[in-house]
């Protein structure tokens, strides 16, 4: 099952998103795909506190920023996932492969990786944000992932299984059902 979990910036997404995997897993294992790369003191406190978390909810973590169908070779794949977030795994790519593919490739990339990942694994719960609201002006290279980050965006609710939107700390199924 595929399960794609949308929101905005502390809304509860990835409590809920944790709760899921773990309803998913039914008891077998479960992983926790952990995509940010901290850059300054607010990051490091928030993946702090996502670990504090879920310290208790027996998750393997694997910090993976990027090129995320390569968790297959070192995982089992008979197992459930949680990938936290979409959003910094779509950042990741676009620092990493700036100036070497363009945006329609890019876009393609990461689609076909999260397609792997995806058909080749349990279930996957996947963390998104709602960020398409912030800005009247923003910079190319902002433009351009919120290009990019939307198409993948539109494309992973496409093959979801389930959308769940978060909107304070509320859920409410778009797609689907668990």
């Amino acid at each position: 099952m595929i399960v794609l979990v949308s929101g905005g910036v502390k809304n509860g997404k990835s409590t809920y998103a944790e709760e899921l995997c773990l309803k998913l897993a039914n008891g077998n294992k479960h992983y926790y795909l952990a995509t940010m790369l901290p850059y300054d003191d607010e990051d490091r406190k928030r993946v702090k506190r996502h670990q504090e978390n879920r310290k208790d909810k027996n998750f393997d973590t694997i910090e993976i920023a990027y090129d995320i169908s390569k968790v297959l070779s070192i995982s089992d794949t008979n197992s459930t996932y949680l990938l936290d977030s979409l959003t910094a795994l779509v950042l990741n790519e676009m620092f990493k492969y700036e100036n070497k593919l363009s945006n329609d490739e890019l876009t393609n990339k990461i689609n076909n990786d999260l397609d792997e990942l995806c058909k080749n694994v349990d279930n996957i719960v996947i963390v998104t944000d709602y960020i398409f609201s912030d800005a009247i002006y923003v910079s190319q290279f902002t433009e351009d992932y919120l290009k990019i980050f939307g198409s993948v965006s539109c494309h992973l609710a496409q093959i979801s299984d389930c959308v769940i939107e978060c909107v304070l700390g509320c859920h409410k199924f778009i797609k689907g059902k668990i």
